[in-house]
């Protein structure tokens, strides 16, 4: 779809959003692969290494959850979400995901409480295979973590695809011959670590042009931590069907800034983001416009981090977006075709969007001079 024209319409994908208490359990197959797993476990004899992969996707939108796990969930500690981020990048993902739509306070905190529930029988889940390791579990090592986390209505949102601290912070939790105990890391890392982490663990080179790095300095048993050579920041790249364009996102100390691509001059008013995420974890109070300097150095940090011109990796990505409208989504289809198409696509489908569309393909994208 025509991600980099900025239309402010939901897809018909998203939207309608609630949580259900069901009478019957909705995750039987993460059930069945904790059990599974556990099963081989405990089935297993003898000391030949292994490597398991335990996939679960609870806990994972739709919101829904039964009686017996909201009862493990103190709802009256749950604060309600904060609902009034300004910047135009929040306000298209609210819409794209159909959060603009009206939503009852009692919803968005029912949301928010089925969701625990669905962590706390997430955890019954990774428990299970945990008690099966049984005489292994001091010489296994054991890595919990996940792809994203669940904004719950904070910043007027749902789901992920956001470098927002509920969306883009995750657990990542090491155990086992090798690490320490109670240690928690202060500087920021990245899941592109567990490679590298999991490699010195193990004594098993990662292949060539594997990125990231051990995190094993600053955990390692009987040691003092250290970096090492990691260089302390995390960085993030962000581009998905239902944003409008490039993010980037760099951690550094108690700071997290995201920059946004301004390909096309309808993005101009994207301005960078600057968070003191320890003093303000909500993420409400942009301080951007009054640390210019600081801004500066950050975005140099960014850039050098990932290796890329940012500018001109979202130049190039909005230029395969046009690439893959003209010559796939709309090659060999009258108007009326696409358009049809967008109406399904899109909620509200009008004709100033159409227009929007038509300038989107006729335009050059380019870095901001």
């Amino acid at each position: 779809m025509p991600r980099g024209a900025g239309l402010r319409r939901n897809s018909m994908a998203w939207g309608g959003w609630s949580a259900t208490v069901s009478k019957t359990d909705q995750y039987s197959s993460d059930n069945a692969t904790a059990t599974a797993m556990a099963d081989w476990l405990r089935a297993r004899s003898g000391d030949k290494p292994f490597f398991a992969y335990v996939g679960i996707s609870i806990p994972h939108f739709p919101f829904t959850t039964t009686q017996f796990w909201l009862d493990k969930v103190n709802t009256s500690s749950i604060h309600p979400p904060w609902l009034a981020p300004s910047h135009p990048y929040d306000t298209h993902m609210s819409i794209s995901k159909g959060c603009e739509e009206p939503t009852t306070a009692a919803t968005r905190m029912k949301v928010r409480a089925v969701y625990l529930a669905m962590c706390a029988q997430a955890d019954a889940f990774h428990g299970e295979v945990l008690e099966a390791l049984g005489e292994h579990a001091n010489n296994t090592i054991v890595v919990f973590w996940s792809d994203h986390g669940e904004m719950a209505f904070e910043a007027a949102q749902v789901a992920k695809d956001s470098f927002r601290e509920p969306s883009a912070r995750v657990p990542l939790i090491f155990s086992g011959p090798g690490v320490a105990q109670g240690v928690e890391l202060s500087s920021p890392v990245s899941l592109i670590d567990l490679w590298p982490t999991l490699s010195e663990l193990t004594g098993v080179a990662p292949p060539p042009g594997a990125r990231g790095y051990s995190l094993l300095p600053q955990m390692r048993a009987g040691a003092a931590p250290s970096l090492g050579d990691h260089p302390g920041v995390a960085t993030g790249m962000f581009f998905a069907e239902n944003s409008d364009t490039g993010a980037f996102m760099l951690r550094a100390g108690d700071f997290k800034l995201i920059q946004y691509g301004k390909s096309f001059p309808w993005f101009a008013g994207y301005t960078t983001q600057l968070f003191n995420v320890t003093e303000d974890p909500l993420e409400t109070n942009d301080l951007a416009s009054t640390h210019g300097a600081l801004v500066a150095s950050l975005e140099a940090t960014l850039s050098a981090a990932l290796g890329l011109d940012i500018a001109q990796v979202d130049a190039q990505v909005m230029r395969n977006d046009q690439f893959i409208w003209r010559n796939y989504m709309t090659a060999n289809k009258t108007e009326a075709r696409v358009r049809a198409l967008l109406n399904e696509t899109y909620k509200g489908f009008n004709d100033s969007d159409w227009q929007q569309v038509q300038l989107w393909n006729r335009s050059i994208p380019a870095p901001p001079k």
